[in-house]
């Protein structure tokens, strides 16, 4: 897209812009279905986008020279501004959308610092089980942490026949993807709402937990209406 096309202008220039069209907040034109955003169309033909927490006066909006700048944004699926709040499923977007490549290597990246002696190893439920009995009584960085996180999700995914998916979800603006583990019932474990409990919870063995009701018979189910109404799209890894 075009750099002149657009701007991102801060809460008092979207106030003033809005003040200047006789606009208020809560009288916008369209509410987007992804991101919950506000889309105001002005007189000049510029429209203005904004999150819809526009009580915040650290809100970045976009100002569009026209309706078609706004569109391309929409037919490309992306805005050029950062969501508040950027998520660790953000910062390791690339490894979380290509995930059936990445899984190994972070296993095996794990397996050499901390298990040296099954580096080479073929990485069964055992050697998982083995390793996040181990990592999880470290305390580890924010990446080792997110690769022990999947790792639990890799054995988890093993021992009960599942399958990867990741699942399309929006911050502020854009759209990052959640990893998850399909089931061949195809019900969901969206493993990112559980992790707190294996990792601080010192009784629960990898055996234990993903025999837990929760991990392996999830309740959300693929073709169910929570489903529909909160992931915007998904790709499952054979």
């Amino acid at each position: 897209m075009n750099d002149n096309c657009f701007k991102v202008i801060n809460y008092d220039q979207v106030k003033s812009i809005l003040d200047d069209n006789s606009r208020i907040f809560t009288r916008f034109d369209l509410c987007l279905s992804t991101n919950l955003c506000f889309v105001y169309y002005l007189k000049s033909g510029e429209v203005v986008l904004i999150p819809n927490n526009y009580s915040d006066k650290n809100l970045k909006g976009i100002l569009f020279a026209n309706k078609k700048c706004l569109f391309d944004c929409l037919d490309a699926d992306h805005f050029p501004v950062q969501n508040e709040r950027m998520t660790v499923e953000e910062k390791y977007g690339d490894i979380i959308k290509n995930l059936q490549d990445s899984i190994q290597p972070i296993v095996t990246e794990l397996l050499s610092e901390y298990m040296p002696e099954k580096k080479d190893a073929a990485t069964d439920s055992a050697t998982l089980s083995q390793l996040l009995s181990i990592v999880r009584n470290k305390k580890l960085p924010e990446k080792k942490l997110f690769y022990a996180a999947l790792t639990l999700g890799e054995y988890v995914r093993e021992v009960n026949g599942g399958k990867w998916i990741i699942l399309k979800k929006y911050g502020t603006f854009n759209a990052y993807y959640v990893p998850a583990i399909i089931y061949p019932d195809n019900n969901i474990f969206t493993l990112w709402d559980f992790l707190t409990s294996f990792f601080k919870e010192s009784n629960y063995t990898p055996e234990i937990y993903a025999g837990l009701p929760w991990v392996k018979s999830p309740e959300l189910k693929m073709d169910g209406a929570f489903f529909k109404n909160n992931y915007h799209g998904y790709k499952i890894f054979q």
